[in-house]
Order: structure tokens, then C-alpha cells, then sequence
């Protein structure tokens, strides 16, 4: 049994690093894209793996679409040494955010 279970979100993040200013981007346009990033993230994922590099005995808890993401997010926690409780696969799809980063301004 883990010591500490953490119990919360799990998601990809795509990061689209973009090469205008956001304010020359307009709504309905195509934006060219530099570089795209896939990463994990969510706060029970996050936390998870930030326990395990401490060295705790952890485990993840949280709901996973039936999807690629999802096996993406149960392999990154596989290699972090997360153990993950198993619980049954939603029908939808697994969260997903994107956060456009622009190399001429600081701000997402």
C-alpha cells in the first residue's frame, strides 16, 4: 500500500509556441506555429510525480479518458514511479488543454 495517495486531475497540455505577438493574432486566422509541445500535467499528476522524485511511496487516483492521451499520461507516470489505482476508463475523452506562448511577448 502507498504511503500518501493523491487523488486529482491528469491532462495533456500542448503548448504552441507561436512566432507573432498574440495581438496580431486575430479570430479565425491561421496562426503559423513554431513549436508544439505535448506534456503532461494536472494537479494529482503533478503532485504525484513531484512525491515520487522525493523518494514517497505514491499512488495516482484519478479519472482517464479510453484514449491516447491517456496512455501517454499512464506511461510518463510509469516512469516517474507513480503507481496508479486502477479504475475504469470514462467513454470520454481525457482532459486537454493548449497554452499558446508567444516568443515576442512573456505572457501565455
Amino acid at each position: 500500500m502507498a504511503k500518501v495517495v493523491v487523488i486529482g486531475s491528469a491532462t495533456i497540455d500542448l503548448f504552441a509556441e507561436l512566432n507573432d505577438p498574440f495581438s496580431q493574432c486575430k479570430s479565425g486566422c491561421k496562426i503559423l506555429v513554431d513549436e508544439l509541445k505535448y506534456e503532461t500535467g494536472g494537479g494529482g499528476t503533478n503532485v504525484s510525480v513531484s512525491l515520487a522524485r522525493l523518494g514517497i511511496d505514491v499512488s495516482f487516483l484519478g479519472k482517464l479518458g479510453s484514449d491516447q492521451n491517456s496512455g501517454h499520461i499512464l506511461e510518463e507516470l510509469s516512469k516517474e514511479k507513480v503507481k496508479v489505482i486502477p479504475t475504469k476508463l470514462s467513454s470520454k475523452s481525457t482532459s486537454f488543454s493548449v497554452i499558446m506562448e508567444s516568443s515576442k511577448e512573456e505572457d501565455r
